[in-house]
């Protein structure tokens, strides 16, 4: 879907299940819980962390950066109109 004016049941892959949600201006985030930060939506202003400004309509990975050979993990998410925020826990921050 391009986008939708009412709550609208999106597919993910079979192994994953939502743990967290937050919705945005015109896009939403997800943590899954396997640990992943999944965003999708409008994406014009980059805020879907994909690495481009490209729109994305189904639910897509954000790379975590490692620090200290550790991949941290998404706890916490909140969106705004044009930016999405997380919290990553990692032993080694």
């Amino acid at each position: 879907y391009e986008f939708s004016l009412i709550p609208t049941q999106i597919a993910l892959p079979d192994s994953i299940s939502v743990i967290s949600v937050s919705a945005g201006g015109r896009h939403s985030a997800a943590i899954s819980s396997c640990r992943k930060l999944l965003t999708w939506g409008w994406g014009e202003e980059g805020q879907l962390g994909h690495s481009t400004e490209k729109s994305c309509y189904l639910p897509r990975p954000v790379r975590i950066p490692r620090y200290k050979d550790v991949i941290g993990y998404p706890t916490k998410i909140s969106l705004g109109m044009s930016h999405t925020l997380t919290i990553i826990e990692n032993p080694n921050y």
